[in-house]
This record gives C-alpha cells, sequence and structure tokens, in this order.
C-alpha cells in the first residue's frame, strides 16, 4: 500500500526539543499504515539522535533514519529521493504539530489540487525576554499580512509531485535559504503557495547567542539565493543597521498598540541586533565565494 503522507525531519543538535517534536510526529490521529517518517540527522554532536532512536522503538510508526554532512539542501533531498508518498510534512527540531495536524494539511491539499506548498498558522510562544520580542516581532508581521513564512518548510506540506517537477531541493544549499529557493521554483511551474488554517507551534530561540547564530546563518544563505538569481545586491538597504534600527522604531510603537506590552519598546534594540548578525553572515558568505562557483 502506498504511503500518502511523510513527514520529514532534518535535525541537528536539538536535543532541548526534539523530544517534543518527535512526540507530536508519532501522536498524529492519521492511519498508520498510510504514514512514514524520514528522519535526516546532520551529525548531531548532542543527545539528539539517541532521543529520536528511543522514541522510535517504542511506536509502530513506518520509520527510518539517515545521515548527512553536507547541509541543509542535502539534508531535504535525502527525504525526497526516500519518500514513497503523495506528500511530505516538514517538521523541525525546534517546533511541534497537533495531533490533527497531518489530517488536516492533507485534506487541505486533496482540496486543493492546483496547491503545491501550504503553510499552516506557527504560533510562536516566548518565555524570556530573547523569546518574548521573537513572538511579539513575528505577532506583529502576521497582523500586518506580511507571508513570507509560507516560503519556508517548517510546518509545511509539500506535494512531492511539485517538488520533483522543481528538480528537488539545490544540494548546495548548505545553510538556510533552501525552502525559499524551492518554493520560488514551485511557484515559477505555475503551482500554488498557500496558507491553511491548522495551527503549529514554534519554540523561538531562547538566548541572544542562538539569535544571532541563527539571523548570520540566514545572511549567509541569502548571498548564495541572491547570487544564484542574479540580484546579489538586490534589497541589502533595508537589512543595513542603521536602517533596520529606524524601522524597529516604527515596528515597536505599532507592537505597543497591538499589544500593549511595555517591553515591544525594546524591538529596535531587537531588530539592530538581527540585522547586524544577518549582515555579518551575509558578508561571510561573500568572503567564502559561497555561491561564486555556480555552473
Amino acid at each position: 500500500m502506498k504511503t500518502v503522507v511523510t513527514i520529514g525531519v532534518c535535525v541537528r543538535d536539538c536535543e532541548a526539543s526534539i523530544t517534543e517534536a518527535i512526540v507530536s510526529v508519532l501522536g498524529q490521529d492519521f492511519p498508520r499504515e498510510l504514514m512514514e517518517l524520514i528522519v535526516v540527522d546532520g551529525c548531531s554532536r548532542d543527545k539528539t539522535l539517541s532521543i529520536i532512536e528511543e522514541s522510535l522503538s517504542r511506536n509502530r510508526v513506518k520509520s527510518r533514519v539517515f545521515h548527512e554532512n553536507e547541509g541543509l539542501g542535502t539534508a531535504r533531498q535525502v527525504i525526497v529521493d526516500n519518500a514513497n508518498s503523495d506528500y511530505i510534512v516538514w517538521v523541525d527540531g525546534d517546533m511541534s504539530i497537533p495531533s490533527n495536524y497531518v489530517r488536516e494539511q492533507v485534506e487541505f491539499m486533496e482540496r486543493n489540487p492546483q496547491v503545491g506548498i501550504a503553510k499552516g498558522t506557527p504560533v510562536y510562544t516566548g518565555n524570556n525576554l530573547v523569546s518574548t520580542l521573537e513572538s511579539i516581532a513575528f505577532l506583529l508581521d502576521r497582523f500586518r499580512g506580511l507571508k513570507y513564512w509560507i516560503m519556508q518548510t517548517g510546518g509545511g506540506i509539500y506535494r512531492v509531485e511539485a517538488i520533483r517537477q522543481a528538480r528537488g531541493f539545490d544540494r548546495r544549499i548548505i545553510g538556510a535559504m533552501e525552502d525559499a529557493d524551492i518554493a520560488g521554483r514551485i511557484c515559477s511551474l505555475g503551482w500554488i503557495a498557500a496558507h491553511s488554517r491548522p495551527a503549529f507551534y514554534h519554540r523561538p530561540r531562547q538566548t541572544w547567542k542562538a539569535l544571532w547564530q541563527e539571523y548570520s546563518w540566514w545572511g549567509y544563505g541569502t548571498h548564495f539565493l541572491r547570487h544564484k538569481y542574479g540580484k546579489e545586491a538586490a534589497g541589502l538597504l533595508f537589512e543595513l543597521p542603521p536602517v533596520a534600527f529606524m524601522i524597529g522604531v516604527k515596528r515597536s510603537v505599532y507592537a505597543y498598540r497591538l499589544t500593549h506590552k511595555v517591553v515591544s519598546l525594546l524591538l529596535p534594540i531587537q531588530f539592530i541586533f538581527k540585522k547586524a548578525a544577518w549582515c555579518l553572515g551575509y558578508v561571510n558568505g561573500c568572503l567564502d565565494g559561497y555561491g561564486h562557483a555556480l555552473a
């Protein structure tokens, strides 16, 4: 019997959150015989892999575990190459999904055959200063109608046919932006990227160090993407810290009016911090020649 949906999990060093992610996958109310789980571990240096293997040993969901050390583009494509299904639901190591999430996402795709990508509704929850500011920033973007997160894999369901028509994930992408790259190529083929109703839970970064690493990683990946498509300098003005600070001030006022939380007034500091990390990552990508040797 052909599997209807593959749960794809790409992880690396997620021991603090991976238990919640895997438990949420194993607790789905979708028929077990129509679902499979494929995990790709990027050579974790902590207990991530052992936690996953222990969790899987106690459950009867069809599952396979692969290992790679080439980057996120390769990790995603390993799942695509091994998926025996019509759809892939992507679950990251720092998120969890309600028990009806897979079923509702599959039903959405079945009702909408023109949709190649459907992203659920992320819910961010903060329990300290860093994560609270990230939660407010995301809430603000949602309230303003910004939907850039639809292009992110985590929490999304992808039609396997659409992925393969787009020639899969770019294995040369070793860091972030592999999702934006393939989403753009899928949409260029006429498929629709849609927002679906089901909510999932995402854990924001908990420390300033982790937040810096995340945005530096995105900046590094963006250099590859912009060079690949010949738009290397496009939009860089809005990433510069002085401009980011002015934007952050405007956002903080708007966020305070929306949430009535005094902590919202710290958004300019958080915003300039993230953009500084992004710019450093982008510069590192330039210095490394990341993206310059494309065929």
